[in-house]
């Protein structure tokens, strides 16, 4: 995965911003799922607030990574049409050599009373 795609959702007053990542994120999981293209999904504007849970938020831009072939294949384009008013799609962009900044999540599964 040595390419990303941006996708920025652009500020309207008229609709919220989390609606409109909403049906962005629901349209190309379809996509995703139908496509079968290896391609991760990261959310560089993620913001966690500690102190109320409700001012958390995804951010307003969804980065697809995966291989310029990969990227290319998903035409993703096609799938947001209806939503060109409130983004913007960048071009297909190299990853940088020096990346300082990253971070890693993994998902626990704990075992439940209900899962024993």
């Amino acid at each position: 995965m040595d390419r990303y795609i941006d996708i920025q959702i652009l500020p309207n007053s008229e609709i919220a911003t989390p609606l409109v990542m909403n049906q962005l994120f629901y349209q190309l999981h379809l996509k995703l799922v139908d496509s079968g293209v290896p391609v991760g999904i990261s959310f560089p504007h993620y913001c966690f607030d500690s102190d109320n849970h409700r001012n958390t938020t995804l951010g307003s831009v969804l980065r697809l990574h995966g291989t310029e072939q990969d990227l290319s294949l998903l035409d993703i384009t096609d799938t947001v049409s209806d939503l060109f008013d409130y983004i913007l799609i960048s071009q297909i962009t190299p990853v940088p050599a020096m990346v300082t900044e990253y971070a890693l999540f993994i998902r626990k599964h704990t075992k439940t009373e209900r899962d024993i």
